[in-house]
């Protein structure tokens, strides 16, 4: 198994168990993930938090839509007991890239966003409480944000 294929493998299990609210299995896939490249990790969910949100606002975010994001999120994953929605707005600015990696708060550890990411995914796939829009697939967004960093990372610089 390739590390994309660890990677995707850790993500989907750990999104999966985020949908399910089951915090053993959240906390044994958040383990695997975290034996990935954590600036690998922080791309690919990056990525694919950017194109569920995309899809689901196509007209663009404003500050509700982000804030509605946020309060969706925190309620579903109340199963989570170390939940911090600053570290889920973290996670979402800096997937929208308005968060500099570099002005990130020190008090929040790639280990704490790698934590929340996945309940956040998990949350904007499954899509709103009410509503037509139908829950998303992970698969073909995480072939996608892998295939991009591939793609990023096989790109001679000048």
């Amino acid at each position: 198994m390739t590390s994309a294929d660890a990677l995707a493998a850790a993500l989907t299990a750990a999104v999966e168990a985020a949908q399910a609210q089951d915090l053993l299995a959240y906390d044994a896939a958040l383990a695997r993930l975290a034996l990935s490249d954590v600036p690998r990790v922080s791309s690919v969910t990056g990525a694919v938090v950017r194109d569920v949100l995309e899809q689901r606002h196509p007209g663009g975010l404003t500050g509700e839509d982000v804030g509605g994001v946020l309060r969706r999120a925190a309620g579903t994953a109340a199963w989570l007991p170390d939940l911090d929605p600053e570290v889920l707005l973290v996670v979402v600015t800096g997937a929208l890239g308005l968060l500099d990696v570099d002005d990130q708060p020190a008090t929040l550890s790639p280990k704490a966003i790698l934590r929340h990411a996945p309940v956040l995914l998990a949350s904007l796939l499954n899509g709103p409480p009410s509503g037509p829009q139908p829950a998303l697939p992970l698969g073909p967004r995480l072939t996608a944000a892998l295939a991009e960093l591939r793609r990023a990372e096989t790109v001679e610089l000048p």
